[in-house]
């Protein structure tokens, strides 16, 4: 479903900052973001003398005010959030009495807020004054720690200084032309993972002959019989299973063979482990009860809770197992909480053995990289 609104209907958007203020804020959107903007998407703001993190919560045609400032970039190719979301961090907001732009930020993966930071840096006459001042005196010192970092920002230099320099010692030497501030966008945390791609491109028999002339015998007879095989194939496995594989590589490409193409791709918890999928047992009578009755709210769409007792080893699982299909059949989707990160391994494993790469994982041991693809793969499902 397009959440857009027509061009025109764009002039201006509702963000929500994701700082610890109440309100929203209207932006107007340049014409040459007009194409990129949609609710649900995160764009970067002015917000004051710096620029934060915002999300699109609304659309505006026109407004009164005349001194709106613009939006400076949108950040996301697809929305992260869908407009029927919004209601309910509205309501979150307001039964916890706290800031819209704070909910959204909690409901979103850690690591993507972007936000800019203030950094302090000599200049020339700082730098002649750190090469006299005495460095037995805190202004002496902070001197010299300028000029052997260079660019600090003003969290490092609290931390490094654990806190001794002084607001007004740093505007003391500021008036003085001995430093310096500016202010830089914070990196992103969450850095995704683009994996080169090689991808048979089909040739006629002339050029099958000329293979082990041109493209480097036998290598070169494997490499094309795995990609004929496959269509495509990741370069760095191609470089596993065939030793010095990237002259041939070079060679094939010259000749029309293949092509090369990068492409962003999902880190997988699941990385190191062998699944096979496996068909479901027979359930026994008291499972195939439970999983009626769990079926019949399926079934009308309405919500209802139930509460499985058995001791250990007694089934309980399989009945997961069978509603989480159930739902997966009726185009649902299914989510499994777990109530102690040591039983995840196990429940890892037996999920993937029933529904394969459709079983996406979360949990706090998870590195920011990897929970925001997982988090991801959910998103776009």
């Amino acid at each position: 479903m397009n959440n857009k609104a027509p061009v025109e209907d764009r002039s201006f958007v509702e963000v929500a900052v994701a700082l610890p203020i109440e309100d929203t804020f209207y932006y107007q959107v340049p014409r040459n973001l007009y194409e990129m903007v949609e609710i649900g998407k995160r764009v970067l703001v002015p917000f004051g003398k710096r620029r934060v993190t915002g999300y699109i919560v609304g659309e505006q045609t026109h407004l009164e005010r005349q001194d709106v400032k613009e939006i400076l970039e949108v950040l996301d190719d697809i929305p992260l959030f869908s407009p029927s979301m919004i209601p309910f961090y509205q309501w979150v907001s307001r039964y916890y009495y706290y800031p819209l732009g704070e909910v959204i930020k909690g409901a979103l993966p850690a690591g993507i807020t972007i936000e800019d930071y203030k950094v302090v840096r000599l200049t020339q006459m700082g730098m002649k004054e750190a090469l006299v001042e005495e460095s037995n005196t805190i202004r002496g010192h902070l001197l010299a720690y300028l000029k052997g970092q260079g660019e600090v920002s003003l969290h490092r230099l609290n931390r490094d200084f654990k806190r001794k320099v002084s607001s007004n010692t740093l505007l003391s030497m500021e008036r003085e032309g001995l430093v310096s501030f500016g202010v830089c966008l914070k990196e992103h945390k969450i850095r995704p993972k683009v994996e080169t791609f090689v991808i048979y491109k089909g040739h006629d028999s002339k050029k099958d002959k000329d293979i082990a002339r041109f493209g480097g015998g036998p290598k070169a007879r494997t490499l094309l019989t795995m990609l004929k095989e496959k269509g495509e194939v990741p370069l760095e496995v191609l470089k596993k299973e065939v030793s010095s594989a990237s002259r041939t590589l070079r060679n094939l490409k010259e000749r029309g063979l293949i092509t090369f193409v990068e492409r962003e791709v999902y880190r997988d918890p699941f990385t190191d482990d062998i699944f096979l999928e496996e068909p479901p047992p027979t359930l026994n009578q008291e499972q195939v009860l439970a999983l009626e009755a769990i079926e019949g709210s399926l079934g009308r769409g309405e919500f209802a809770p139930f509460l499985l007792h058995g001791v250990t080893a007694s089934g309980k699982t399989e009945i997961y197992l069978a509603a989480v299909g159930k739902a997966l059949s009726q185009g649902r989707s299914a989510i499994v909480l777990v109530p102690e990160i040591a039983l995840t391994p196990r429940l890892e494993c037996v999920f993937r053995k029933r529904f394969g790469d459709r079983v996406a994982v979360l949990h706090s041991k998870l590195g920011l990289n990897v929970r925001y693809d997982q988090w991801m793969r959910v998103r776009k499902k």
